[in-house]
This record gives C-alpha cells, sequence and structure tokens, in this order.
C-alpha cells in the first residue's frame, strides 16, 4: 500500500538528501535519503510512497546526488504546493512524477493510505474515497515522464557516471 509522508514548507535538498551521504553510487546515495530529517518522520517512508510538501519544495542545491537517493528509494511521486524550479526539473527529469497542489500538505494526514493516478493526474486517499485533482505538469513535460526520464526522452544510452 502506498503512503504519503507529508513534509512542509521550505523543504531543502540537504534535508531530503545531506551532502555528506553524495555519492555515484546509487545504492550509496540511498543511505542519505531523508536523512536530514527527524529520524522518527524519515523512518516512516517506504519504497513505493510519496511524498507531499508545501510551498518551496526541494529549494537549496542543485546537485544530482539527490536524484539518485529519489530513485533508488523508490519515490513514486512528489506533491507539493510549488516546487523549487530547479528541483521540479530534476525529479521530472529523472522520469519521477511531480504535480502541484496548493493546499493538500495541510489537509493530508501523516502517512495517510494514498492512491497516485498518473493518467487522471489525481490522489485518492483509501480511507475516504476521496479523489484529488491535482495540477499535472506541461505537455511536453508528461512525455519526459512518460518515457522514463529525459535521457530516454532523448533516446540516449546513460553512461555510468550519469546514470540515476
Amino acid at each position: 500500500m502506498t503512503h504519503a509522508l507529508v513534509l512542509g514548507d521550505n523543504i531543502n535538498t540537504d534535508l531530503l538528501h545531506p551532502p555528506r551521504f553524495f555519492a555515484a553510487d546509487p545504492e550509496a546515495a540511498a543511505q542519505g535519503f531523508l536523512a536530514g530529517l527527524p529520524p522518527e518522520l524519515a523512518r516512516q517512508f517506504s519504497p513505493g510512497d510519496i511524498l507531499v510538501g508545501g510551498r518551496n519544495f526541494g529549494c537549496g542545491s542543485s546537485r544530482e546526488a539527490y536524484i539518485r537517493a529519489f530513485r533508488a528509494a523508490g519515490v513514486a511521486c512528489v506533491i507539493a504546493h510549488s516546487f523549487s524550479r530547479i528541483f521540479y526539473r530534476n525529479i521530472i527529469n529523472a522520469g519521477i512524477p511531480a504535480a502541484c497542489h496548493p493546499t493538500l500538505y495541510q489537509q493530508l494526514p501523516q502517512g495517510a493510505a494514498v492512491q497516485f493516478d498518473r493518467t487522471a493526474w489525481t490522489l485518492q486517499r483509501q480511507e475516504t474515497g476521496q479523489v484529488i485533482a491535482l495540477e499535472a505538469p506541461e505537455a511536453h513535460l508528461r512525455g519526459i515522464l512518460d518515457a522514463g526520464g529525459l535521457l530516454a526522452y532523448l533516446g540516449l544510452e546513460t553512461s555510468h557516471a550519469l546514470r540515476c
């Protein structure tokens, strides 16, 4: 079952993946996923879960190490009130869906069981059946997501150094 890890405003990349965990190897990078958050909060995330944030989600560094960590950790989707522009494009380019909703982070209980529908760009709360419409990325960005990421969209093979 998919759950929502609900975070607040201005969650920066150093909280999501602290610099001391930067690594080219995805498994090594994954060790630092959410390591800047309180441990009791970070432990609530399981592969396949989604992250829900507030305003300015992903602010801070533009380094790609956190993308390796997100992919290796199995983040299914990121939903926020608003995103840092470079974070938003990095996460889309990595093939991880990102959507906007202005108040979801204020409404959704921590750990809520949810189902994300990438075709309809909705989130359904399992316990209530409520379906929440999300603001989907623009059409060309959905094309990148459908391809599995920017490199796949462009038909390029990834080298070991670029592999997320």
